[in-house]
């Protein structure tokens, strides 16, 4: 497990979008000791956050919002500007939802960022944005050039892409104790400023934009390769009469090779009788 210790730095923080991310995100960050103002479009989830009621459930996260609030380190708003001209982070958390045809829709991103893109235009103090949400490789340059460039430009602004790596159920923990902290940013040099390594680990793994989006995308994809695997095991082992879990379980004790880095490197395709 990587090493993914937090600041002791307080930052004042906006997260958009108090869905699964967002909630945990507001939670875990407040029982750090940062100063939380959430931002959603639905008036009712903003009414319940800003009285500590979890939008989602998951163990702790109530209990967590709940001591921020009777803190006063919580709050929420449907409106951008005001949630940024109350933090000098903004941490994007909004949904990516696929479309009918397959293609990620960045609607809520777009529409999060041009009102991002304002409030910082008229509130012209330095200001930091982190996307959170989970978009395709070139998404956050696309953005950045859509919306930010200007504001990049004249040193207003700082955008850096860290992907979430977040289990239903076990989310706070998760986020307590992280198995993994990325980083991206516009070069995939270390970060000019401090807030995305205050907040989401000291001793992250730094990529480009592109790589940290790709990263993401890498590790779901090799989760989802993982259970396809283990239920085609279990299936060839119903038939055979065997214990396929115990299968599985043994063929998890190897970390030399099977649960290991050895056959995880780009390169030569296999071939011959054993690889």
């Amino acid at each position: 497990m990587l090493d993914c210790e937090m600041s002791s730095s307080t930052h004042h923080v906006s997260i958009f979008g108090l869905g699964y991310v967002g909630a945990v995100t507001a939670g875990c960050l407040a029982e750090q000791g940062h100063h939380i103002i959430g931002a959603d479009v639905q008036q009712a989830k903003v009414d319940a956050f800003k009285a500590g009621i979890s939008p989602i459930i998951e163990p702790e996260l109530e209990t967590l919002l709940q001591s921020a609030r009777s803190e006063g380190r919580l709050d929420a708003t449907t409106d951008a500007t005001t949630a940024v001209k109350a933090s000098q982070v903004s941490i994007i958390c909004v949904g990516t939802p696929s479309q009918a045809a397959g293609r990620l829709n960045l609607d809520f991103v777009r529409k999060v960022s041009a009102q991002i893109a304002a409030a910082i235009r008229e509130k012209q103090q330095p200001h930091t944005i982190l996307f959170r949400s989970t978009m395709l490789p070139g998404s956050t340059r696309a953005i950045v050039g859509e919306f930010f460039a200007d504001l990049i430009k004249s040193g207003l602004l700082r955008v850096y892409y860290c992907p979430e790596f977040l289990r239903e159920g076990t989310a706070v923990r998760d986020f307590r104790d992280p198995s993994l902290c990325v980083v991206g940013t516009h070069d995939g040099h270390a970060p000019a400023t401090t807030e995305a390594l205050d907040l989401l680990g000291a001793n992250a793994q730094i990529l480009e934009w592109e790589g940290a989006e790709l990263l993401k995308y890498s590790c779901n994809y090799f989760h989802a390769l993982k259970v396809g695997f283990a239920n085609e095991i279990g299936r060839m082992a119903k038939h055979l009469g065997v214990d396929g879990a115990r299968v599985m379980d043994v063929v998890c004790r190897d970390e030399r090779l099977n649960i290991s880095r050895y056959y995880m490197r780009p390169g030569n395709p296999f071939g011959r009788s054993c690889l």
